[in-house]
C-alpha cells in the first residue's frame, strides 16, 4: 500500500496523467479498507477547508469519494496490484478516479448496469435509487446496489467508465468522475 500527497506545484503532464494546470491532491495505491477510507475522508475534509469550493460542491465531492472508496473496499481484491484511487483539482473542478481489477462476469454485469443507467435522466436516477432503497434488498456487502447510481447522481452524469486489459488474464475498470461548482 502506498499513498502520496504531492507538493503544491502545478505543471505539465506527469506520471499520474494529470494535465497542465491540474494539481494531484491525493494518490492511493493498494487495498482500501475501513481504516484507509477513514484516513482519506479525514484528509479530504481538512483539505476542503482550505479551498474555495462551494458548500454544495464539497458535499457532493465527499459523497462521491465515499461511494468510490466503498466500491473499491467491497469489489477490489485485497491482493490485487491494480487498486488505485486519486484526486486531482483544477481551478474549481475536482476529478476523482478509482480503478480495480474485475472478472469477466463482473465486467459484463457492470456494463449492463451502466448501459441501463445511461438511458435514464438524472430525475430517473433519483427515482430508481429511492425505489431500490425502499425495496429493502441488500447485497452481500450490505449495500442496496445503488453505488453506481449514486456516483452518477453526485457527479451530475460527468462520469467516465472504461475497461483496460492489463494482461491476458487481468481486466481493470476505471471510473473518473468530475465535480463542478453549481453555476
Amino acid at each position: 500500500m502506498s499513498s502520496g500527497f504531492p507538493s503544491k506545484q502545478k505543471g505539465a503532464s506527469n506520471s499520474a496523467g494529470q494535465l497542465e494546470g491540474e494539481q494531484l491532491e491525493l494518490q492511493w495505491l493498494g487495498p482500501i479498507g475501513e481504516s484507509s477510507i477513514q484516513y482519506i475522508l479525514q484528509w479530504l475534509e481538512a483539505r476542503l477547508q482550505h479551498t474555495t469550493c462551494q458548500p454544495l460542491q464539497k458535499k457532493r465531492l465527499i459523497r462521491l469519494v465515499v461511494e468510490l472508496l466503498q466500491n473499491l473496499h467491497h469489489h477490489a481484491h485485497s491482493d490485487s496490484k491494480h487498486t488505485r484511487f486519486h484526486m486531482v483539482s483544477s481551478e474549481d473542478v475536482w476529478s476523482v478516479a478509482a480503478e480495480n481489477e474485475l472478472t469477466r462476469t463482473q465486467q459484463e454485469n457492470l456494463t449492463q448496469r451502466w448501459n441501463q443507467l445511461m438511458l435514464l435522466s438524472p430525475e430517473e436516477w433519483r427515482i430508481t435509487q429511492r425505489e431500490k432503497l425502499a425495496s429493502g434488498h441488500r447485497s452481500s456487502h450490505g449495500g442496496g446496489g445503488i453505488g453506481l447510481n449514486e456516483i452518477l447522481r453526485k457527479a451530475e452524469g460527468r462520469v467516465e467508465m472504461k475497461f483496460s486489459a492489463f494482461d491476458a488474464t487481468t481486466t481493470v475498470v476505471q471510473f473518473v468522475a468530475h465535480i463542478h461548482p453549481k453555476p
